[in-house]
């Protein structure tokens, strides 16, 4: 026979209760014992949570999560390591058993909490309905009516603008801040976000772009030939194709930025105001476009057909009273359409003008290179003949001034200046040609001297002398003729 709980007092019966119990108290004071079976059953829970959380749990998938291939083998045993952890952690929280106040207030609350879930239990509701029907009915009157009165507090925000409409009137305009209106359906509220900036799309549609493989967003591309099938982007040719003025079709895709300038109206007057707009815009696109060349449209006058669009767009909203206040108007992307060959033949005729402009600015360039030059040219032409007729006729002048004077003084002393312009004429003749002197010696006989043109003046002097008196035997006309000249090499020959 077991006993759940025994005393052994004093020292009788001590061995065997200390064998035999779970749990032993060695004090005479019995008010730890409710204490001591908590804790016992604290104890007990945390080996529980241990085994079956820490122990069981975590290992487990650990070992199937690195078995399935979805964490490493190292991942794995991090796990464990992390598990043996928390099992000692989870442990050592039974040193602080009820020592922190906080702890005693959990406690607390959780006693609360099990009240409270008592109380809401069906019976406990029912028996509580029953014995006071009529204050329930009471304060649910109450709190219904209050419900009500409050219904009509309501915010603008700082961005909002908003309109109070009694019975479907427009009774007055609300600025930001805390308002109150008469409850529904007296009284109720349109709300606009006035100041912010929208946007409209006309021949596209965008959507958030998602990150791609690599984490970069898709890229924006504007180029011809692009089908614009990226996961972000949704043609619609139904509204951007535009009929150019010199009949050819394009596909233009607008972006318009406006806001709301009157709330009232935006809000009350127009059913569809985005719609409007949006018809508004394309027909001012038509109108404006069609009065441009295609190339006109693509390349040359982009930022002028903006400003137009937008001038059109404002004149056409404000003929309508639409509510709506344009900021900006841009032409985000203008190509030919991309179904069949047009983008290629567009190509075509782009790579053919960017020849003709390439051949243009060549021919230019070459003109503009040549022109100077041939200017250059002609310049020095021109100064050089007029240096040289200036050189001829200045020196024309002075011959004829020097042979006035000449002429002077010949006529002053004829036979003087006869035989000074006689010499003067040997002079530049004589070097250039062989010389044969004729000499006649005291017997008569004549000798040809040779007189080469390397000897100087005196030497050839005292050659002749020697040829008149016959005191040296002379070259003749035979030996001279024998004999090349070292200067002339075989010149004419004067006598």
């Amino acid at each position: 026979m077991t006993a759940d709980v025994g005393i052994a007092m004093g020292g009788v019966g001590t061995d065997l209760t200390v064998e035999a119990g779970d749990l032993i108290i060695m004090t005479d004071d019995l008010t730890k014992v409710p204490w001591a079976v908590q804790v016992g059953r604290t104890a007990l829970r945390k080996i529980h949570q241990n085994i079956a959380a820490f122990a069981i749990g975590f290992n487990s998938m650990a070992v199937v999560a690195a078995s399935l291939g979805y964490i490493p083998p190292a991942w794995a045993a991090v796990v464990h390591q992390i598990s043996s952890l928390m099992v000692v952690c989870n442990s050592l929280t039974l040193l602080t058993y009820k020592r922190f106040k906080w702890m005693q207030r959990l406690e607390h609350l959780r006693t609360l909490l099990a009240r409270l879930i008592t109380a809401l239990r069906y019976e406990s509701i029912t028996t509580f309905v029953a014995t006071h029907a009529r204050l329930i009915v009471r304060y649910g009157i109450a709190v219904a009516v209050g419900a009500y009165i409050l219904s009509g507090i309501y915010i603008v925000r700082p961005y909002e603008r908003a309109v109070v409409l009694r019975f479907g009137k427009l009774k007055r305009h609300v600025g930001p801040g805390l308002h109150y209106r008469l409850p529904y359906p007296m009284e109720r509220v349109a709300k606009v976000d006035a100041l912010r900036i929208r946007r409209m799309e006309v021949g596209f549609r965008t959507r958030p772009r998602q990150m791609g493989i690599t984490g970069a967003l898709t890229p924006v591309v504007y180029e011809w030939a692009f089908k614009h099938r990226a996961a972000g982007y949704e043609r619609r040719p139904e509204e951007g194709l535009v009929i150019t003025g010199d009949e050819n079709l394009i596909e233009v895709n607008a972006v318009v930025h406006y806001s709301i300038a009157d709330p009232a109206i935006y809000a009350l007057r127009i059913m569809s105001p985005e719609q409007l707009l949006r018809d508004a815009i394309e027909a001012t696109l038509r109108l404006v476009i069609g009065q441009y060349d295609m190339y006109a449209v693509l390349n040359q006058h982009r930022q002028h057909i903006e400003a137009r669009l937008e001038d059109e767009l404002k004149r056409l909203l404000a003929r309508y009273d639409a509510g709506i206040r344009i900021h900006q108007v841009e032409l985000q992307d203008v190509h030919p359409p991309l179904e069949a060959d047009v983008v290629d033949a567009f190509h075509e005729v782009a790579r053919a003008v960017e020849d003709k402009e390439r051949f243009v600015n060549e021919a230019e360039a070459y003109r503009c290179e040549k022109l100077p030059l041939t200017r250059g040219e002609a310049i020095k032409r021109i100064r050089d003949a007029d240096a040289f007729h200036i050189e001829r006729v200045e020196r024309a002048v002075g011959e004829a001034q020097r042979f006035e004077m000449v002429a002077r003084e010949y006529a002053k002393a004829r036979d003087i200046h006869k035989f000074r312009l006689y010499m003067e004429a040997l002079e530049a003749v004589m070097p250039n040609l062989k010389k044969y002197v004729m000499a006649i010696d005291r017997g008569g006989k004549q000798h040809i001297i040779f007189l080469p043109r390397t000897l100087t003046q005196s030497q050839k002097q005292t050659v002749v002398g020697m040829a008149s008196t016959g005191s040296a035997a002379l070259p003749t006309l035979e030996e001279e003729e024998e004999m090349p000249s070292p200067a002339t090499g075989g010149e004419g020959s004067g006598r």
